[in-house]
C-alpha cells in the first residue's frame, strides 16, 4: 500500500517532504522517542496507551516539547482520516531540540512466516542493556547490530541479555512469556545465568506460544 501524506507537527504534507536534515544534531544524536500503533480498518489499537507512553519517554530522558496527549490523537485522526479505513502501522517519532519536531507516518506492516508459529524460530543472545530500559529512544544502534547478527547467522531475532544473564527483550519481538518452573526449587526463570556466544545460548529455540513478534521497525 502506498501513502501519499504524513503528519508534520500536525500539519499533513505530502510523504516527499518527510526528510529529517543533515543538521539536526538531536536526530543524529538519537535525542528522540518513537511509538509504533497498529491500525486496523481505520483504527488505532491502544492509541492513549501508545501516547502515555510517548509521554513518558520523553519525560524520561529530559525531552520538552509543547505536543500533549489531545494534539498528538488529534493528528493521528487526520493522518488515518485521508488514509482511508486500511490495515497498516503508524509511526510516531518526537525529535527533540530549540524547535522539536513531531513526525507521524504510515508503514505496510510485516508479519513473520505463519510456519514459525507451528515450529518456533531460533534466536541468538547479545548481551546488551539499554541506558533508559522504560522509554523507547532513537538511540537503536546496539539493537540495529543485535538483530545484523542474528541475521547473519540465519535467526529470526536477536534475544537481549543484561548483566545478570537475563533475557531482557528482542529486538523485533515485544514481550517473551516464561517458561514454567518448579515452586519446589524456587527458581525463577531469569535466575539462571546465561552467557552470551556459549553452546547453549548461541541457538535457542522458543516453540510458539513462548514468543510474540511484533510488526518490524523502519
Amino acid at each position: 500500500m502506498e501513502f501519499k501524506y504524513f503528519s508534520k507537527n500536525g500539519e499533513l504534507l505530502p510523504i516527499e517532504k518527510a526528510v529529517v536534515p543533515l543538521s539536526n544534531v538531536e536526530y543524529q544524536y538519537g535525542f528522540g522517542v518513537y511509538e509504533n500503533i497498529r491500525v486496523h480498518d481505520g483504527a488505532p489499537y491502544f492509541l492513549k496507551d501508545h501516547i502515555e507512553r510517548l509521554e513518558e519517554s520523553a519525560r524520561i530522558i529530559g525531552l520538552a516539547h509543547s505536543f500533549d496527549g489531545a494534539f498528538v490523537g488529534k493528528s493521528i485522526a487526520k493522518l488515518t482520516e485521508k488514509n482511508g479505513r486500511e490495515s497498516y502501522n503508524i509511526k510516531i517519532l518526537l525529535v527533540g531540540g530549540k524547535e522539536p519536531s513531531l513526525f507521524i507516518l504510515c508503514l505496510n506492516p510485516l508479519f513473520p512466516d505463519k510456519k514459525l508459529y507451528a515450529e518456533g524460530a531460533t534466536f541468538v543472545t547479545y548481551e546488551y542493556e539499554r541506558q533508559f530500559p522504560h522509554a523507547k529512544t532513537l538511540n537503536m544502534l546496539p539493537s540495529y547490530l543485535a538483530y545484523k547478527k542474528a541475521r547473519e547467522v540465519g535467526c529470526y531475532d536477536a534475544l537481549l541479555v543484561n548483566s545478570k544473564g537475563c533475557v531482557t527483550e528482542g529486538t523485533r519481538t515485544s514481550r517473551l512469556r516464561r517458561a514454567k518452573y518448579s515452586s519446589a526449587s524456587r527458581e525463577k526463570p531469569c535466575s539462571r545465568s546465561l552467557k552470551t556466544g556459549d553452546s547453549r545460548s548461541k541457538k535457542k529455540t522458543f516453540p510458539s506460544p513462548a514468543w510474540e513478534a511484533t510488526t518490524a521497525r523502519s
